[in-house]
């Protein structure tokens, strides 16, 4: 299984947009159930043209995601010859979050506005129709080539983490980084309590010392004029 994404227009110098994928091995165990690993392939590299749009840098991105995979599908065919491995003939699954970049993957229609793509990245249509990949549309939130694509927040970072087995720190869940911001924060409220506790605490001791030497001044005065 893969996934496939791209930010658009994210190098404010160059206005060049970076694509990114990212693959996973299933395999089926004793009971014939599927079992996914972890991530085996990723990549994320600058696009070498300037998409005009998201469409356009999503289905460039596409297109690199269906060349790795038919170059790791070619890897495993050659190990699983040496060591008498089956390996699915059906697609590579690779999972896309624009229905308009998968809608002209799977009809080819090129239209008006997209006509200018370079041909180099229509292969992804051939290679949709002759079944060496299936693209499925899949939300931004369950998308894990997010990650390699923009600077994401830490609690999206670390639940991408999660999503692609690479962080198998509990630690590290978004739902702890939140419970230790918070600890954080209620810390920092009671050391700032505390603080206003030690200033309210030092100003009355110097109010009590300046009245008793005030006081002491207004009996030296009185004693001298007696």
């Amino acid at each position: 299984m893969g996934y496939t994404d791209s930010d658009w227009a994210g190098n404010l110098k160059t206005r060049k947009s970076v694509g990114g994928c990212v693959f996973g091995l299933g395999y089926t165990d004793w009971n014939q159930e599927l079992v996914t690993s972890g991530l085996v392939h990723w990549q994320a590299k600058s696009q070498s043209v300037v998409a005009l749009s998201t469409l356009e840098a999503k289905y460039i991105a596409s297109s690199h995601a269906t060349r790795e995979s038919l170059w790791i599908r070619r890897i495993l065919e050659e190990v699983a010859t040496t060591m008498s491995i089956n390996i699915s003939k059906g697609p590579v699954p690779i999972g896309c979050d624009n229905q308009g970049a998968i809608k002209l993957i799977i009809s080819g229609v090129v239209k008006q506005k997209l006509k200018h793509i370079d041909v180099k990245y229509h292969h992804v249509h051939d290679e949709q129709m002759k079944g060496s990949v299936n693209f499925q549309y899949v939300t931004s939130a369950a998308n894990p080539a997010d990650l390699l694509t923009k600077p994401l927040a830490a609690p999206r970072h670390m639940q991408l983490l999660q999503l692609t087995n690479l962080s198998a720190n509990k630690s590290l869940h978004p739902t702890t980084l939140n419970t230790e911001a918070s600890l954080v924060t209620q810390d920092s409220t009671n050391h700032t309590h505390s603080s206003h506790n030690v200033r309210a605490a030092k100003n009355g001791s110097d109010s009590a010392k300046e009245k008793g030497v005030r006081l002491r001044g207004e009996k030296g005065g009185a004693g001298k004029e007696a």
